[in-house]
């Protein structure tokens, strides 16, 4: 047979977003609404008789203010819809419900310039699409089970101030929301917090917290300022961007400090894949910092220039530090107590350092001498990276077909490769056909785990039998997508199979009909636990 290799591979860049005929983003609008329909389903009621409420300042709505609609919704499950416009009120939500409007840019609740403007007190509330400011805390959450996505949090001033304040909740996930310009109040000292967590287990996931300030104090010390902060708690901190963060000044006291993320008495924590950037001043300043903490896990994070990259005091104990970019600060790390881990084995390597100036002889990608930790412990990485992000080894796909022209009745056999040599990765598996007219057919689109060292080869990956379709160029795509919510996608590996259809005749069907008939059950082995299915495409 004569395997079709001319495909274009385009690895670790941002792709366009996947447009059929109706040019629609189905690839984009996937991935947002699939964890927005994650989030529905975990809160969606066990009961037949839930509502839409209206709020807006129109005829059309059924309440004219926020407040009004919640106290009107039912003890569970109702949906709060909120038109446009501007809502000048602090609300207090004491039942389980849908809070969301369809644009946050164009929905603003506005706390008035004191309290606090969300208030939730009841569990299992999902909070969406809104612009929440002018207030000293944006959000505060004192229940269980809720979801806060796709918010702007902004203009919040206090003493202190706090952007989203959780206290002993356990099981809210808090994703894809931006909270900027959070200040405390001028010449008290006040501190400031972008999320703050207090006894408290969540999810906080792929948001971004920048403008932070804490407030100068002429005689007090200034204030501090905390992207995300957690005291007492646990949990997943992961896929967040935090920049611009700096502490306040004082006159004749210590002056603010600012952190990127900062635990202090917390255990079992897991952060990883976050970007911090841009903490400094006028204290000594820290990308990551833990005080009193034991057990966390610091992976894959890419920390930039502050004092210190990551800071660990005496009494933190067997935290795993390992696969971290940290990068061009005074001190990149610092262990008071030496009793951490700085790599994990020869296997996964430990960071790369950006002052590291050891040598790579034996050109394994780890530096033959070890990275000495500051701090006076005689902590070490054993296995430092001679290059950033040098434990990366991104997964890879590949798509082809038998052969590379196709006539009416011919069997096309469409084979499939994926590999993932590096450590376990979430993707989004896709497999789409493009038409010489532009269109796309999406037709595999799924959330998979690869595991570590994971092999696929299937030749035989989808066969089908074409009947008489339009002549023309086709092109299948392959994709593994980064799962990012919202944006533009990006590619983690992709790969195209060109070919072409030979017409002898009128044609008798099109290729979506084709596709639509064609069932396709593939198995990803272990480590799946699953049979992936794919039974109906969906055309652009």
């Amino acid at each position: 047979m004569e395997q079709n290799k001319k495909r274009g591979r385009d690895e670790n860049k941002s792709g366009r977003a996947i447009k059929g005929r109706g040019q629609q983003s189905w690839f984009g609008l996937g991935i947002a609404i699939g964890i927005v329909a994650l989030a529905l389903l975990a809160l969606s009621p066990q009961v037949t008789d839930a509502r839409i409420i209206t709020v807006g300042h129109t005829t059309e709505a059924d309440y004219w203010t926020i407040q009004e609609g919640v106290d009107a919704a039912a003890s569970y499950g109702d949906t709060i819809q909120v038109f446009f416009g501007t809502y000048n009120e602090n609300v207090v939500i004491t039942k389980s419900l849908i809070l969301q409007s369809d644009d946050k840019t164009r929905t603003i609740i506005d706390g008035g310039g004191s309290g606090v403007v969300l208030n939730l007190t009841a569990d299992k509330v999902l909070i969406r699409g809104f612009t929440i400011q002018n207030a000293n805390t944006g959000i505060q959450i004192l229940s269980d089970d809720n979801v806060v996505m796709d918010n702007l949090i902004k203009d919040i001033e206090g003493k202190p101030a706090y952007g989203i304040y959780l206290s002993k909740s356990t099981g809210t996930t808090i994703f894809g929301n931006t909270v900027e310009s959070v200040s405390g109040k001028e010449k008290y000292g006040a501190s400031v917090f972008g999320i703050y967590l207090s006894s408290t287990t969540a999810t906080i996931s792929s948001n971004t917290i920048e403008s932070l300030r804490g407030s100068y104090s002429y005689s007090y010390p200034g204030g501090s300022a905390f992207g995300i902060y957690l005291s007492s708690s646990t949990g997943t901190i992961s896929g967040n961007i935090i920049e611009s963060v700096s502490g306040g000044d004082s006159y004749y006291s210590s002056r603010g400090i600012a952190y990127g993320i900062s635990l202090k008495s917390s255990t079992d924590a897991t952060i990883s894949s976050n970007e911090i950037s841009s903490i400094s001043g006028p204290g000594t300043d820290k990308n990551i910092y833990l005080e009193s903490c034991t057990c966390n896990t610091i992976t894959n994070n890419t920390l930039w220039g502050s004092d210190y990259g990551v800071y660990l005091t005496s009494e933190s104990t067997r935290n795993q530090i390992y696969n971290n970019n940290i990068m061009n600060s005074t001190h990149n790390g610092y262990d008071d107590s030496g009793d951490n881990g700085w790599d994990n084995g020869a296997k996964n390597g430990g960071n790369y350092w950006s002052d590291y100036a050891g040598t790579d002889a034996d050109g394994d990608g780890f530096g033959d001498s070890p990275y000495y930790i500051g701090g006076g412990t005689s902590a070490q990485d054993n296995y430092p990276f001679m290059n950033k992000s040098g434990w990366v080894v991104p997964p890879t796909v590949s798509i082809y077909t038998d052969k590379t022209t196709y006539t009416a009745n011919e069997t096309m056999h469409l084979g499939l490769d994926v590999t993932n040599p590096g450590a376990a990765q979430e993707v989004l598996f896709a497999v789409w056909l493009e038409d010489a007219g532009g269109g796309a057919y999406v037709f595999i689109y799924t959330p998979l785990t690869l595991p570590a060292g994971f092999k696929y080869s299937d030749p035989d990956f989808v066969v089908l039998t074409l009947p008489s379709i339009p002549a023309g160029a086709y092109k299948w795509h392959a994709g593994l997508i980064a799962p990012s919510g919202s944006g533009p996608i990006k590619f983690i590996a992709h790969d195209t199979a060109e070919w072409e259809f030979v017409s002898k005749g009128a044609a008798t069907a099109e290729i979506a009909e084709v596709l639509e008939q064609t069932v396709v059950t593939f198995d990803f082995g272990v480590g799946f636990g699953e049979k992936r299915k794919t039974e109906k495409f969906i055309k652009g």
